[in-house]
């Protein structure tokens, strides 16, 4: 699979998340910030909100950056009480079988850990 095509399921899926979450894409990059930096640092959150909504539009954006948002956005849904089976509900055609694998194995890795 081509890295543009990767990028564009990437983004799309998680445009999705934030949209069942209830977020808007600036609280998500907010969340993916405060998750990955020691220190919240207000202006350096503002800059990351832009750069993070153009990552979600461009074809260029790195696909390693976005999986590691999917990654931590997901973490998120699952924290907010929202169990396996309700993503499992998110109907196929809405989502690749690339990214349902990935979010499946996300899943299990979780499960792993919290036993």
């Amino acid at each position: 699979m081509g890295t543009e095509q990767t990028t564009l399921q990437l983004q799309g899926e998680i445009k999705r998340l934030i949209q069942q979450l209830g977020k808007s894409q600036n609280e998500a990059a907010r969340f993916i910030y405060t998750e990955t930096y020691e220190f919240d640092d207000d202006d350096e959150i503002k800059r990351f909100e832009g750069r993070f909504k153009k990552q979600l539009q461009r074809k260029t954006t790195k696909p390693e950056f976005l999986q590691g948002y999917l990654n931590i956005l997901t973490s998120w849904y699952e924290s907010k009480g929202c169990n396996k089976k309700q993503l499992g509900a998110i109907k196929p055609k809405k989502i690749s079988a690339f990214i349902a694998a990935e979010m499946r194995k996300l899943s299990e890795e979780l499960d792993f850990y919290n036993e």
